[in-house]
């Protein structure tokens, strides 16, 4: 081999070997700029960002913007929606359903499952009646550090909070109570109970709402619930329309009765004015007969004359003596 040969190889082996560094180096470079470029966060609007620096928490809360922080395993970044209220769907007191087939299968669908004590939730009344439910709360964060250390995961905690709320209100209230007119005092006990609780135990966030999609008891005894429902508001409209002919009745009956009080009043008033006026008019004649018994008595002669001599056929006068009578007005022909 000679000498020219092998500098030429000792050459090409130095350009390769050149090239490979300058390969690795970019490639390095790439590498350590990806990484740093790691810690480079955009924070969209209606988000907050926490920073935790080897798992501890940073004081500064960061709104929407470019965050940058050092890369993992040194920083890492939480975001936690706070731009609007959240919703969180309550299925854990729902009914199950089996699927379809020609074993459960009905007229109306598939029945559901029956109701399990261990794999079904439920809850129980002041008057020991079981009632099953789905329910939607809506919380917004308010704080986000604290809500996030003291509370990293918010769907579950307000979940058994909420089942705790529920389950002491419908502790001290009967199953009447509730359903069906009394699912709005429900939900405000409910929602009160809940955000007393939530306050008191600072997890950085406020109750915003809750909504009951549904609120039942077990589908098995659902038709015979729902038939006392029926047979109580059926009960109550019977009665309302007892009491409204009552009323009714009563107010005829005070009429007819201020008719009769009035009547008889009236009627009193005039049987007093007519006494009122014979006794006077016995007084007078009295007082008459004492001052000229002759002059009263032949005046009442005359008047009974005047009154009662048209009356009569034949107008004759019989004297007691035994003459014969005196014909003191002749009949007319025609008035025979």
């Amino acid at each position: 081999m000679s000498v020219p040969s092998e500098v030429a190889r000792v050459s090409h082996v130095e350009v390769a070997v050149r090239r490979t560094l300058g390969l690795l180096i970019v490639l390095f470079v790439g590498v350590l700029v990806s990484y740093l470029a790691s810690g480079c966060h955009f924070i969209k609007p209606g988000e907050s960002a926490l920073v935790l620096r080897f798992g501890r928490i940073l004081p500064k809360t960061h709104g929407a913007g470019l965050l940058l922080a050092f890369p993992a395993p040194i920083d890492q970044v939480v975001r936690l929606p706070t731009g609007g209220p959240r919703e969180l769907i309550l299925d854990g007191w729902r009914a199950r359903d089996l699927p379809r087939s020609t074993v459960n299968e009905t007229e109306s669908g598939p029945l559901r499952h029956q109701l399990h004590p261990a794999r079904d939730g439920y809850t129980l009344t002041a008057d020991s009646n079981i009632l099953q439910g789905a329910f939607t709360v809506r919380y917004q964060i308010t704080d986000p550090a604290r809500h996030y250390r003291i509370a990293p995961d918010p769907a579950a905690v307000l979940t058994r909070l909420f089942h705790h709320a529920a389950t002491r209100v419908l502790a001290r209230t009967p199953v009447d109570a509730v359903i069906p007119a009394g699912l709005d005092s429900f939900r405000d006990q409910t929602l009160a109970e809940l955000s007393k609780t939530v306050a008191a135990l600072d997890l950085g966030l406020v109750i915003v709402g809750f909504e009951i999609r549904e609120l039942l008891p077990p589908h098995p005894v659902l038709p015979a619930f729902q038939d006392v429902n029926s047979a109580k508001v059926e009960g109550r409209t019977y009665v309302e329309e007892a009491r409204a002919h009552r009323a009714r009745t009563e107010q005829l009956a005070r009429g007819e009765a201020a008719t009769l009080r009035a009547r008889a009043a009236a009627e009193a008033a005039a049987t007093l004015t007519r006494a009122q006026g014979a006794a006077d008019g016995f007084v007078s004649i009295l007082s008459a007969v004492k001052d000229s018994p002759l002059d009263f008595r032949s005046r009442r002669l005359a008047e009974l004359r005047e009154e009662v001599l048209p009356k009569l056929r034949h107008t004759t006068l019989h004297p007691n003596s035994p003459a014969p009578a005196i014909l003191i007005r002749p009949i007319a022909p025609e008035s025979r």
